[in-house]
């Protein structure tokens, strides 16, 4: 999971579990540490976040979301203690993977092609997509400039979106770029072609 997805979970994981932000809020902030001279060694809530994101970085976005879904529904156990989420958040991520790895191996084929019953997001309810800034960002001819390309991920309007509820926003064609990765020369293509086409959309749901 890359920073923009696992700033994407950590918005929806919160929201989930209001309870955190108290929780973090006993850690003092990475300004605070130098602004009151705290020592070296003193534990701030960016220290946890950043330990929690190398937790999950190889996870999937669309599973950490659903592990959290999992999580609020009471689906699964919830840990005993706030730092132990993101080990439970990954441990189920990375079932609902094996899950999916799994069907995929029994998935027919007709003529050679998967018969997922969404084509867009093969059934895992989420679409990876340029995310708004690199949109504005190639908008504005700055595209190729540091921080510029990112990556969202939106629910995908099939069935198998609904388990997304936590993300808003919804894929639409109108509205949203498939990308594969930011360094995939096809998806670039494919942005440019949409901002050659419409420019930047003057509003994307759920941001």
């Amino acid at each position: 999971m890359k920073t923009t997805d696992f700033e994407n979970w950590l918005h929806l994981h919160r929201s989930a579990f209001p309870a955190i932000d108290a929780w973090l809020a006993k850690f003092p902030s990475d300004a605070d540490k130098q602004t009151r001279g705290l020592s070296a060694s003193t534990l701030t809530a960016g220290d946890v976040l950043r330990a929690w994101q190398t937790i999950l970085s190889d996870v999937e976005a669309a599973d950490a979301i659903e592990a959290t879904r999992r999580l609020a529904r009471g689906d699964e156990e919830l840990p005993r203690s706030f730092d132990d989420y993101p080990r439970a958040v990954r441990r189920i991520a990375r079932s609902i993977a094996g899950e999916r790895a799994k069907a995929a191996r029994s998935t027919r084929l007709i003529d050679g092609l998967d018969t997922y019953r969404c084509p867009l997001c093969r059934d895992t309810g989420g679409v990876t997509v340029w995310h708004p800034k690199s949109v504005a960002a190639m908008h504005r001819g700055t595209f190729g400039e540091r921080g510029a390309k990112a990556t969202a991920l939106v629910r995908c309007s099939c069935d198998a979106g609904s388990k997304l509820q936590w993300c808003s926003a919804v894929f639409d064609a109108d509205g949203w770029v498939v990308c594969s990765g930011v360094s995939d020369l096809a998806s670039i293509e494919r942005l440019e072609k949409f901002v050659e086409q419409k420019g930047r959309p003057l509003a994307m749901a759920g941001w």
